[in-house]
């Protein structure tokens, strides 16, 4: 709350002097014309309230000082600061400013400098909302400006019920119900945490949009390792095929060799019918054929045996090269194995060197909740304490009813005692009665009785003294207190002796001496109750005894879920290393034991522990790396492809040595030789016979032709089978190398496969949080609108309530979100605020600033400050607006600065003074 109380001026802006009292109650109105320093007293006062240094060059500062001397820009005042009374001067200097600040009330202050401007930003700050003491005020020229009501600390708490409901300090104080921007800084982190998943229209960003990237980023990955893998499956089905065409093909081979036997066959029967046709003419070329079928025969069986040489020494190279690629493979295989168990143990490293990490974090947690949670156990204890020593001094205060106030009226009225005495004692006519001890006398009828001293009678006024039977009339003369005036003198002597006998039972003592010891007593309690409550909210940090008692309840529950953090964090890292073999840094000396909670609270270089998993991820991948680069040499597919040429090999010698065999079952060589000679002599002789017979013998045509072409035909399929079986070889070879190409697509799927799973899992855990926070965000918004239309009500009651008497009607007044008039409602007649005139907006405008000065009241008020207004409004209008001001007055202070004093001299009670006479 703020009070002025004076205000001078020295050298402001072209105001030599100045010096404005405030009433204690009503409208005070400064009139004046134009540029005569009206709007320099807002101006000073804005200056005065702010924490501007005197020494400043601000635009400001420069705009108050005063050209045409060369004197400090001097601003004071008397305010009443909450319960504080004080005194400011600030005097603006460039290099060279003053600031005093003297404290009268509830404790004596006095500081200088920057001592005094820090104090005094203090008092404000405890006592003063400038927010509102901006909203109530209408500046020069600016009086068609609305009000936004909404976010103005003081109508919020006034119309939510809040002050007077106190924070722990008992006192009600505006300090006491600020707000410390604890809800502003809520929204605030809400919003934030908001925009931590989405833009402000709505769309993903940031962690949510990554943990969707993510994600896609991990299928499409997941695809790619499903196609590899779908192709590798594809070329060990066309394997199979291979070799089973293979198979069939070597099936189909013999059944070719005796279908060319049989064909061999019909070509002998064909050339016997020939023979029979024509025997003579035949027999020369059949003895010639003979010869030379021996011969064929001959031949082929001497390049059957070369073809088995041949074969033979195939077959051993193949064998010999199967062998070196079984050792090969063996090597790969025995490699491999290393490989992987390198990259399992490495994995382990990783995850258990992570898990202790966590550990750690956890038991570090733990400690710091539990050390806080001791120090508010402190603070509470301390709290309990203070709070037992406020309640036995305000039982001492409220014990004791001798206020300041008190002991000045108990000074008062015992001045005005002395005063009345002195002045009715200097103007009496003094009698005095002398006597033996006993006698009695008689003094306006009323009888008393003499002591062993003198008795002195101080008559102001006709008096008549009975001694005996004597009668004395004792008149004092003229100008020395005779007559009425005499007689006034001594009821103001008794009137002064009531007033001091009441003050000194409202006092609850009998003598005034007691009234300064209890008030120096009651003082001094006072000032400990004071010093005792800044104790209380320095132990307390600001919270009330119960908020300290829930803090350490929600922070007991805090440790108690850090230590079963601490609990499962460690069981983690024993799951991972059971047996202790992971090697950590800083803990070589655990004898492969697991750690503990002291070793844990111990200084552990967790950069160390994080480089730890880094180098061990590398590691992984490089062990990834060399296993995929095994696997692309196809060590296993080089065996089998020459394993797959050792048994075809083998096939052949065996089949050339079956086939040589049986040739020679059939036939040995000497026969084939010894046919061959048979022929050449079968042959002398036909070729005799022929010589003979020609001339006797035609050559029969038959269909030999035919059959020979059957014969050839066979024999072109067998070779035909032989050739399909090498090339279906070729190809088994070829797949095989393309399937070594694909060798590790199955870990690869899997690896794709535990990645797409944990994207998932992030997208789902982020999309989670994001919906919370989008969730909360717009439920904190609800909340916020839901709570400006419940204020909004009893503001719009307030501005109706004024506004009626402006117009001496019903009207309604409707609002913006920010609480600022948008329409009124007068007659059945809706006009949105733009539409109103001049002098309706300038009144709305005003009646909304009185409407919340009204709202707060004296709890948290500050003065209504209003520069040269009314000047768009008509006559009646501004009596009834003088009415609503009077009104306002009752509560808060309304200062009013105007050229046209005739514009308020409808408003009751108002002090109203000029500008000239501020100046003399």
């Amino acid at each position: 709350m703020l009070t002025f109380r004076s205000l001078t001026l020295s050298h402001v802006a072209g105001v030599t002097h100045a010096h404005l009292e405030f009433p204690a109650s009503g409208v005070l109105v400064v009139h004046g014309p134009n540029e005569v320093g009206k709007s320099t007293l807002l101006r000073a006062i804005r200056l005065l309230l702010d924490d501007t240094p005197t020494s400043s060059r601000k635009r400001e500062v420069k705009a108050l000082k005063d050209v045409g001397a060369d004197e400090p820009t001097t601003i004071s005042a008397d305010l009443a600061v909450g319960d504080v009374e004080l005194h400011l001067t600030k005097a603006f200097n460039k290099g060279s400013g003053r600031c005093e600040l003297r404290v009268t009330a509830p404790r004596a202050e006095s500081l200088t400098g920057r001592e005094a401007s820090d104090r005094f930003a203090e008092i404000m700050r405890g006592e003063v909302d400038t927010d509102l003491l901006d909203a109530l005020t209408v500046e020069q020229g600016a009086s068609l400006d609305q009000l936004a009501a909404a976010g103005l600390g003081p109508l919020e708490r006034a119309l939510s019920g809040s002050p007077g409901e106190g924070n722990g300090t008992g006192d009600g104080s505006v300090a006491d119900h600020r707000d410390t921007g604890g809800a502003a800084a809520l929204v605030d982190r809400i919003t934030a945490e908001r925009a931590r998943y989405f833009t402000p229209g709505g769309k993903p960003s940031k962690e949510l949009k990554a943990a969707v990237d993510e994600h896609s980023a991990a299928r499409d990955e997941h695809a790619e390792a499903e196609r590899a893998y779908d192709q590798a499956q594809s070329l060990i089905i066309e394997l199979e095929r291979l070799r089973a065409e293979k198979e069939a093909v070597s099936q189909q081979e013999p059944q070719a060799r005796e279908e060319a036997k049989a064909a061999a066959v019909e070509v002998e029967k064909g050339r016997e019918r020939q023979r029979r046709i024509d025997e003579r003419t035949a027999a020369l070329t059949g003895a010639r054929q003979t010869l030379e079928l021996a011969e064929q025969r001959l031949q082929v069986r001497k390049d059957r045996v070369s073809e088995l040489a041949d074969a033979v020494e195939a077959s051993e190279r193949a064998a010999a090269e199967a062998s070196a690629a079984a050792e090969a493979a063996e090597g790969a295989r025995q490699e491999e194995s290393r490989l992987r168990a390198d990259l399992a143990r490495v994995r382990r490293q990783a995850r258990a060197t992570t898990a202790f990490i966590r550990y750690l974090d956890a038991v570090q947690r733990r400690d710091e909740l539990s050390a806080t949670l001791r120090t508010t156990q402190e603070q509470q204890v301390e709290a309990v304490r203070v709070a037992r020593e406020i309640s036995e001094v305000r039982e001492r205060i409220d014990e004791n009813p001798v206020t300041a106030e008190v002991a000045a009226a108990v000074d008062r009225a015992s001045a005005e005692l002395t005063r009345a005495q002195g002045i009715r004692d200097a103007s009496a006519t003094l009698v005095e009665l002398s006597g033996r001890a006993g006698g009695r006398f008689t003094l306006d009828g009323e009888e008393h009785e003499l002591d062993e001293a003198a008795h002195h009678l101080r008559v102001t006024s006709r008096r008549t003294l009975q001694l005996g039977d004597f009668s004395l009339t004792i008149t004092p003369a003229q100008g020395t207190g005779s007559g009425e005036q005499g007689d006034d003198l001594t009821q103001d002597v008794d009137r002064a002796e009531k007033q001091l006998q009441a003050a000194l039972a409202d006092a609850g003592v009998e003598d005034v001496g007691d009234v300064t010891q209890k008030a120096g007593q009651r003082r001094l309690s006072e000032e400990q109750l004071a010093e005792l409550r800044i104790t209380l909210s320095q132990a307390t940090g600001g919270l009330s005894l119960e908020e300290l008692d829930r803090s350490i309840t929600e922070r007991t529950r805090e440790v108690h879920r850090a230590e079963q953090a601490a609990a499962t964090a460690k069981d983690l890292f024993v799951a991972e290393d059971p047996d202790g073999d992971v090697d950590l840094p800083d803990l070589d000396d655990s004898d492969g034991e697991q750690p503990t909670d002291a070793q844990a609270t111990t200084p552990v270089d967790r950069n160390g522990l994080l480089q730890r998993v880094e180098e061990c991820e590398i590691r992984a991948d490089s062990i990834r790396e060399e296993l995929d680069t095994l696997a692309r040499t196809g060590a296993a597919a080089v065996l089998d492809s020459r394993l797959e040429e050792q048994k075809r090999a083998a096939a052949r010698v065996s089949d050339l040595d079956t086939a040589v065999a049986a040739m020679r079952n059939e036939t040995c060589d000497d026969a084939l030789q010894a046919a061959v000679d048979e022929a050449h002599r079968e042959v002398d002789e036909a070729s005799a016979e022929l010589e003979k017979l020609t001339a006797e013998l035609d050559p029969a045509v038959g269909d030999l032709a035919t059959l020979e072409g059957l014969l050839a035909g066979a024999e072109a399929r067998v070779q035909r089978l032989r050739e399909r079986a090498d090339g279906i070889g070729h190809e088994i070879s070829r797949a095989n190398g393309a399937l070594g190409e694909h060798s590790g697509v199955a870990e690869r799927l899997e690896t794709a496969t535990a990645r797409l799973h944990r994207a998932r899992r992030v997208e789902e855990r982020v999309t989670r949080q994001a919906q919370a926070a989008d969730t909360l965000y717009r439920t904190v918004q609800q909340a916020r609108d839901d709570a400006r239309r419940r204020f909004e009500a009893p503001y719009r009651a307030s501005v109706e309530s004024l506004a009626r008497t402006l117009y001496g009607r019903a009207v309604s007044i409707e609002f913006d979100d920010d609480l600022t008039i948008s329409r009124r409602v007068l007659d059945a007649t809706a006009l949105d605020a733009a539409q109103l005139s001049g002098g309706a907006r300038e009144q709305l405008a005003i009646l909304s600033r009185l409407a919340v000065a009204d709202i707060v009241g004296r709890g948290e008020g500050v003065p209504v400050v209003i520069d040269d207004a009314l000047g768009f409004s008509d006559t009646s209008r501004i009596h009834r607006m003088n009415v609503v001001l009077s009104q306002l007055a009752k509560t808060n202070q309304v200062i009013v600065l105007t050229c046209d004093p005739a514009r308020f001299d409808s408003v009751p009670g108002a002090t109203v003074t000029s500008m000239a006479e501020l100046r003399q």
